[in-house]
């Protein structure tokens, strides 16, 4: 034994043996102090180390080689910043703790309790928003039932911005095309929150500019208790509002009277409306009847409550983030666009027909926002139920309800002339850039400290390259919408914590607002779109006034117009007058008058001047320089060539439009009288007038438009054939269709107001039945190129319900060149004398060969003059009976 231990004790003591019989691990701990060093370093390290260290900038050199010609400080500062981009090495990833968890765990263990299966609660949320839908409906629908009027009938809903009188002489000369001017009024419904409508572009109002105000001249007597009486131009509801007829918090019903002319209109302030003076008088003037009883409320306020409860209870007791987001994106959406922020609308059909179009590549978006955007990863294992339901759910109402709670903000749009006009634009865009700026600060700190910013800031890079190309493209502007903004920042948000909850919220809710009102709107927008109503910057007339004796009469005389005008315009207190009076005279007693000048082409008034002041005492007062804002838009409003409406009785039953068409060198009066007269039921009757004027010399004495010395046609030009000397049928149409088919029923019946291609009639006299056959025809170009489908061979699917020519033939130059068109699907009635040199066989030949449904009826005179007697009109009626009751 002792030998044994002898003989082991050698062996410890003996490296070379140990080496050679035992490994290290058997013998001695590897942190034993007598352990060999495994990783002493090699004599060439150790001399590598002695050497001097490489400076820095040679190190960097290789790895910018391709950029020495930026200095050393520079690039190294590139390189600290890019260093501090990627973050930590060990990466945070932020968690909100909720408050207070056993309160805000509280419903979701309720759920949990009761509705222990996926099925139950499956079946759970949708019975919740089956009752939420049924509700909202109940109670919308209760909000659409207005009862009758004594003697005067159902109220007619009509839009903030509804008036009596268009601006500029969109009412032709002495507004004709606006009367009665008295013995007139109908009984009517206005919205909630009307007082909040306002002109965003100037308008002019004797020699005043009102902007961002509600257009509201005249209000009660300052010294009495008299009736209300208000300019014929005046928004109906935002005056009822003033006066007091209607609640601007609920809406309301009333009946509007017209009183004709009127003279000294008040300045006064009532019910949170400060009117405008005007101190001269106006053809056209209104007030509202007294002791008028209606129940009616707008249920906007009742709509909101109802789904801001429902969304409210659904988030505490949701925690998925995909069932929790697309319901309450739902919610949110259809709240805005039937109730608290609805887009223009003719009937609640038309506005849902609206929506839903919207709604589906709205949601498509909507999934875009949740899955890369980084809404889910916002939302995702959130457990803090009144957190989430306060902080982002309250954002996203407080945005989607942006008209009411960020309205007090005055930036209209973010263009330079709106930001410039409007005031305190500039300095409230100055506030929300630093206010951005400061958030963006934060949100750039959280995303280092996940070790995802640099992958944001790249996304955000090409966010602002998109942007400078935009920038720069020439004849566009860039528009940066409600719902491109929510788009930019929205992926700034994708972090959990609760800054972000906040502003995901907001900003889904911006995008629900934005495109709930006022659809994808585009982002590059040319200067006329951008424009809207205001001032086209062109040239305007200098006018020299002359005052006769005794303050009587003032004459003008001006330059000859430029070369692309051929007449001038005149305004009378903000009234069209006859374009050939150079002389005015006073008809009562002294007065202030004011003037205002344009020049014309064709049918087409430039901008006016600012006002010029005929005094009560016959002094002149200059106009100021530059243009003001009183003429209607081309093409943007309803009267551009000015139209005369024929309503049915009562308007509400309105389910189909007939447009009038006069002859060569007549006006739409005519027309107007044989709409009342056919007094079809149902139909809205459009009178509308020819595109340019007819030369005074052309105009026949027996012309029902000689007493005015005025007549119109709907050619590009005046032509006249070599052969006859007469004028030329077909001078072309490209004007009038353009004005009638893209404009007035493309943009305005069929885009703004809700009604189909196939609610319109169309009947025409003469150039003007060659016009509405032509357009007819035409339908199935513009269908076809749209790339819509549908039956009837290559149709398109487009059709008018029905075509009524009398006298006039298909003009060649309307006749389309492309091949597998198919014939057009509309029904046409030609009515025409049976010696007719228009209507002949060929022209025959041509219509059965360019529509499918065609009846040719010849009377028994032999002119196309209008029809007279019963047995003329008697076809005219049945093809109108037949149109009306097919439904299309």
């Amino acid at each position: 034994m002792v030998e044994h231990t002898s003989g082991a004790h050698a062996q410890q003591c003996d490296p070379e043996r140990h080496d050679a019989t035992d490994s290290d691990a058997t013998v001695i701990a590897a942190d034993h102090p007598d352990a060999p060093i495994r990783d002493a370093p090699r004599v060439e390290d150790l001399e590598e180390d002695n050497r001097p260290p490489t400076p820095r900038f040679i190190q960097d050199e290789g790895a910018w080689k391709r950029f020495k010609w930026v200095p050393y400080p520079v690039r190294r500062i590139v390189k600290a910043t890019a260093r501090w981009a990627r973050g930590p090495p060990n990466p945070h990833r932020y968690h909100i703790e909720p408050l207070l968890p056993r309160i805000q765990h509280a419903p979701v263990v309720l759920v949990d309790k009761y509705l222990p299966r996926r099925r139950h609660k499956a079946l759970a949320v949708f019975a919740f928003f089956a009752v939420w839908l049924l509700t909202f409906a109940l109670v919308m629908r209760a909000g659409l039932i207005a009862e009758e009027i004594p003697d005067w009938g159902t109220p007619t809903q009509i839009g903030c911005g509804a008036t009596y009188w268009t601006s500029g002489n969109g009412c032709g000369v002495d507004g004709v095309d606006c009367r009665p001017f008295t013995d007139g009024g109908y009984p009517f419904r206005c919205p909630a929150n009307c007082a909040s409508y306002q002109v965003l572009n100037p308008r002019a109002v004797g020699d005043q500019e009102i902007i961002y105000q509600p257009l509201v001249i005249g209000g009660p007597p300052g010294a009495s208790d008299g009736p209300a009486v208000y300019r014929g131009d005046s928004q109906i509801c935002g005056s009822a509002v003033h006066a007091g007829v209607v609640s601007n918090t609920h809406g309301g019903c009333g009946v509007v009277k017209l009183i004709g002319r009127q003279s000294h209109f008040n300045r006064t302030t009532r019910n949170g409306i400060t009117s405008i003076a005007f101190d001269s008088y106006f053809p056209l003037s209104y007030t509202f009847e007294d002791g008028v009883q209606c129940d009616a409320r707008d249920v906007m306020w009742s709509l909101l409550a109802i789904s801001v409860v429902f969304t409210a209870v659904y988030s505490l007791f949701v925690t998925s983030p995909a069932l929790f987001y697309f319901p309450v994106f739902t919610v949110l959406y259809w709240t805005v666009g039937m109730a608290t922020d609805a887009p223009g609308h003719k009937d609640i059909p038309s506005l849902f027909s609206a929506e839903i179009g919207r709604f589906l590549p709205a949601m498509f978006v909507g999934w875009v926002m949740y899955d890369r955007m980084g809404v889910r990863r916002t939302l995702k294992g959130l457990t803090a139920q009144v957190e989430k339901t306060v902080l982002w759910l309250g954002a996203a109402w407080v945005g989607a309800l942006t008209n009411h709670t960020l309205d007090f903000i005055p930036i209209n749009r973010l263009t330079p002339r709106d930001l410039n006009q409007q005031p305190g634009a500039r300095a409230a865009l100055a506030i929300i850039v630093l206010v951005l700026a400061s958030i963006a600060a934060s949100q750039v700190w959280f995303f280092r400290q996940e070790a995802r910013l640099v992958r944001n800031l790249q996304l955000y890079a090409l966010f602002g390259a998109a942007i400078v190309i935009c920038l720069v493209l020439p004849d566009f502007n860039l528009r940066i919408h409600h719902y491109i903004l929510a788009l930019l920042l929205l992926p700034g948000t994708a972090i959990q914590i609760r800054p972000s909850l906040l502003y995901q919220g907001l900003l889904i809710g911006l995008f629900v607002n934005g495109i709930a009102r006022w659809g994808f709107d585009p982002v590059l927008q040319t200067d006329y779109a951008l424009r809207g109503d205001a001032p086209m910057d062109t040239a305007l007339p200098s006018v020299v006034p002359a005052i006769a004796a005794a303050n009587a009469s003032i004459s003008f005389s001006w330059d000859p117009p430029p070369g692309m005008y051929d007449g001038i315009s005149v305004l009378v207190n903000d009234d069209g007058v006859a374009v050939s009076n150079v002389t005015w005279e006073r008809e009562g007693g002294p007065v202030n008058e004011y003037f205002r000048f344009a020049w014309m082409k064709g049918s087409e008034r430039g901008d006016y001047t600012k006002a010029g002041k005929w005094d009560e005492e016959g002094k002149w007062v200059q106009m100021a320089a530059g243009p003001s804002r009183l003429k209607a838009r081309d093409g943007g409003e309803l009267m551009r060539a000015p139209v005369s409406l024929v309503y049915p009785n009562p308007p509400e039953s309105t389910t189909a439009i007939l447009l009038l068409f006069h002859g060569l060198g007549d006006t739409p009066a005519p027309f107007t009288t044989l709409a009342s007269s056919l007094s079809l039921p149902g139909v809205l009757s459009l009178s509308i007038q020819g595109v340019s004027p007819l030369p005074a010399f052309l105009l026949s004495p027996s012309s029902s438009s000689s007493s005015q010395q005025v007549g119109y046609h709907w050619g590009d030009d005046l032509l006249f054939t070599s052969s006859t000397g007469d004028i030329d049928p077909d001078p072309g149409f490209d004007k009038a269709r353009a004005w009638v088919m893209e404009k007035l029923i493309g943009e305005v019946l069929v885009g703004r107001c809700g009604w189909g291609w196939a609610d319109v009639m169309v009947f025409g006299f003469g150039q003007g039945g060659g016009l509405a056959l032509g357009l007819a025809s035409l339908l199935r170009t513009a269908s076809s190129s749209s790339g819509e489908g549908g039956p009837g061979g290559g149709g398109g699917g487009k059709a008018f319900k029905g075509v009524v020519s009398i006298g006039g033939a298909l003009p060649a130059s309307m006749v389309s060149s492309s091949r597998g068109l198919g014939k057009a699907e509309t029904p046409v009635l030609v009515c025409c004398g049976r010696e007719s040199e228009v209507v002949d066989e060929d022209a025959v030949e041509v219509l059965e060969r360019e529509f499918k449904n065609v009846k040719v009826v010849r009377w028994a005179k032999k002119d196309d003059g209008m029809p007279r007697s019963r047995e003329e009109v008697l076809p005219m009626m049945q093809f109108f009976a037949e149109r009306l009751r097919s439904g299309r």
